[in-house]
């Protein structure tokens, strides 16, 4: 059951946060709870005031000052991944591995010959009118060539950073010859093209990029963690009711402290970049 907005207010208010951005969040919770969309706050509040997960913290703040999305994210982040074949850059190792004509010409002519799902299946000619190519398919869709463009702009971007701890992996899909050199399985091809866009798919829902006005915006709310969550902590540690694993904490007297809560905050804002003049820059802290 949905929770009152009151509720919801009550426990922003006594979040780990300075009151500016408090104030921020407010106006977002007050438009997502109006259009009933005030799920992802609820689990949020839970666990950072219940579990005291304070890795949600990022998340959160994504919430409040990552609205408005690009178009082309919003696009990608909900598209089938069939519908970028075609467009996703792809590397075939075979060109890398020989030189011979002959062995590259029966390469690609294997690769430009379309997959007939009726005859993997051993279906009979009658039905094979009832079943589309899996290569036409992929022509019928719209063209997605600037969305890929935007979303590989964005990825090559978060891969070149430090900051972001993340393994490096390339955008492309690379595909691998068989042992007679003959491209993969037309299932397989499709397999490794889904893998990679998942992958990237991850990758930018973690690192979402942000508006430049309102990385301004959250850099001027910055100011003393809210007084009411220190209060909070201290009432919810006297409790009967408190875990055994949150009483070790209150017996070896670990109060979370201003200045691990403001790192928190500082991590944050180290790994926001936005796009400024065509370009992505990393936020200088």
């Amino acid at each position: 059951m949905a929770q009152s907005y009151k509720l919801l207010q009550r426990q922003l208010r006594r979040l780990p946060l300075p009151k500016g951005i408090i104030i921020d969040g407010s106006k977002v919770l007050k438009q997502s709870y109006q259009l009933g969309k005030s799920k992802r706050f609820e689990s949020l509040f839970h666990q950072i005031l219940e579990q005291e997960n304070y890795k949600m913290v990022h998340e959160l703040l994504d919430a409040i000052y990552k609205v408005n999305k690009p178009q082309w994210y919003n696009e990608f982040i909900n598209i089938p991944y069939m519908k970028v074949k075609g467009h996703w850059p792809t590397v075939h190792l075979i060109d890398t591995l020989t030189n011979n004509k002959n062995t590259l010409s029966t390469y690609y002519n294997k690769m430009a010959k379309p997959f007939s799902v009726t005859q993997s299946l051993n279906l009979s000619n009658d039905s094979q009118h009832q079943i589309p190519l899996l290569k036409n398919y992929s022509d019928q869709v719209n063209p997605v060539r600037n969305v890929v463009k935007e979303v590989q702009k964005a990825y090559s971007f978060t891969m070149s950073q430090r900051v972001f701890e993340i393994t490096k992996h390339p955008f492309e899909v690379f595909y691998y010859p068989s042992k007679l050199g003959t491209p993969e399985h037309p299932v397989g091809i499709d397999s490794l093209l889904r893998k990679k866009v998942s992958h990237v798919k991850h990758i930018l829902e973690t690192f979402q990029p942000i508006s430049k006005s309102q990385l301004e915006k959250l850099m001027r709310s910055r100011d003393k963690i809210n007084p009411c969550f220190f209060r909070h902590l201290q009432r919810k540690r006297s409790q009967k009711s408190t875990s055994y694993q949150v009483k070790k904490l209150i017996i070896k007297e670990k109060l979370l402290s201003e200045e691990q809560l403001q790192e928190i905050l500082q991590s944050y804002l180290r790994q926001q970049y936005y796009l400024e003049n065509e370009s992505y820059k990393i936020n200088q802290v």
